[in-house]
């Protein structure tokens, strides 16, 4: 896929070769540069009801922090088909 360059949440993450399957999408934090605030962001959200206000503008030097799901956490069929078909997903 071609690259996309607006500073959005999920272009950086798809720009940056998509997230782990074991990523939890609904607590990705992104701590502004600058003040230092931390935003917690539901990419579910954006992936599942098309929430873009869950989809953040990005400023240069935001640090972006995807954590990982709990080890027993099992993905759902239809959260696994969404996600492998959105544009955030692992290129592996």
């Amino acid at each position: 896929p071609e690259a996309r360059f607006d500073l959005v949440l999920s272009n950086v993450l798809a720009n940056s070769g998509g997230v782990n399957l074991r990523a939890d999408l609904s607590k990705i934090q992104v701590r502004r540069a600058g003040t230092g605030k931390v935003e917690t962001v539901n990419m579910w959200k954006v992936l599942k009801e098309g929430d873009s206000s869950q989809d953040l503008w990005l400023n240069p030097y935001d640090t972006v922090y995807v954590p990982e799901m709990d080890s027993n956490f099992v993905m759902s069929d239809e959260d696994f088909k969404t996600l492998i078909s959105s544009s955030i997903a692992p290129r592996q």
